[in-house]
């Protein structure tokens, strides 16, 4: 744990890891560093001849919130798990992170909002990551005094059109550097990227078991996609086969899609496997609006969306 001054005013976060992960932590933790808060790592903080247990025990109960790293190894891990349930249980705010997007995520924490690692820019993602902790800290609702939080005027927003995909220059995230302040203009740029999608980009369906399996399409404003597989004089306008659909549990008729506006919405259509996305399930005439990089599970094929170019 850094040694600052203003150490009892900074929120500490507690890092939750496999150590299969532990180079993807390193880099994490230099990224903190820069940041206003504080952090608890083990292999930083337990000295030689102290009692692990005890350290890792009241660590857990002094810091603020935990960043726990989603991968095969840390969800196999009952340490990791011993980690996370307490703060569950605690009723402590948990941030997970994703480095591999093959992750069985637990049920228990598949409601739990995650930064995408693995499918996003590491810049971009610390970025959001910065923008998280601030949002469970609550330090962008408390501005210290004399301390500007930095905005971008209108001017500045509506100079240049933001395209529907792209990478984030991360010099344009305005930073404090004693208080880390966000700008919000430009985290509502990035949600945007993200979820933009219009007629002339094309709509990929990536399997995520062999990411050379791929499947693309075109929506048009107007009218219902249905997403299923061939079968008994049946076939969808986006058939799954090739991906494997036959053998997973797909639908003939299992979800469908449809475009409003520049935000393209999925429902599931009473499947018997169900459809989910990013972990959590549709249920009945429910509709939610996909962003790209978007994890979907219908039956037992696990899919990627991703928004690109049509040009």
């Amino acid at each position: 744990m850094r040694q600052t001054e203003a150490r009892a005013a900074m929120p500490t976060i507690f890092i939750s890891y496999s150590r299969a992960d532990a180079g993807f932590v390193r880099r994490l933790v230099e990224h903190l560093k820069s940041g206003a808060v504080d952090y608890w790592l083990d292999i930083d903080q337990i000295q030689a001849g102290e009692d692990w247990s005890d350290v890792v025990w009241t660590a857990l109960q002094s810091c603020d919130l935990m960043l726990l790293v989603l991968s095969p190894s840390s969800m196999s891990s009952k340490e990791v798990a011993n980690e996370w349930k307490y703060y569950l249980n605690a009723g402590k705010p948990i941030i997970p992170v994703l480095v591999n997007a093959t992750t069985n995520i637990h049920y228990q924490l598949v409601s739990l909002h995650y930064i995408d690692f693995e499918r996003t820019p590491f810049d971009q993602a610390t970025y959001l990551l910065d923008l998280e902790i601030a949002r469970v800290t609550g330090s962008l609702d408390q501005p210290e005094s004399g301390v500007t939080v930095p905005t971008t005027p209108d001017s500045q927003m509506n100079a240049e059109p933001l395209p529907g995909t792209g990478v984030l220059d991360p010099s344009k995230v305005s930073w404090d550097k004693t208080t880390a302040r966000i700008n919000f203009d430009l985290a509502k740029q990035i949600e945007d990227r993200l979820h933009h999608f219009d007629e002339q980009m094309l709509l990929e369906f990536i399997s995520l078991e062999d990411q050379t399996r791929r499947l693309e399409t075109r929506i048009r404003v107007g009218r219902e996609y249905v997403v299923g597989r061939v079968g008994s004089g049946v076939t969808p306008d986006v058939d799954l086969t090739p991906l494997g659909a036959a053998h997973q549990g797909i639908s003939r008729k299992h979800a469908a899609l449809r475009l409003d506006g520049d935000t393209l919405f999925i429902k599931d259509l009473q499947s018997t496997n169900f459809t989910y996305v990013e972990g959590k399930r549709l249920r009945g005439d429910e509709q939610l609006a996909l962003k790209s990089g978007d994890r979907i599970q219908m039956g037992n094929l696990l899919l990627m969306v991703n928004f690109r170019s049509g040009s």
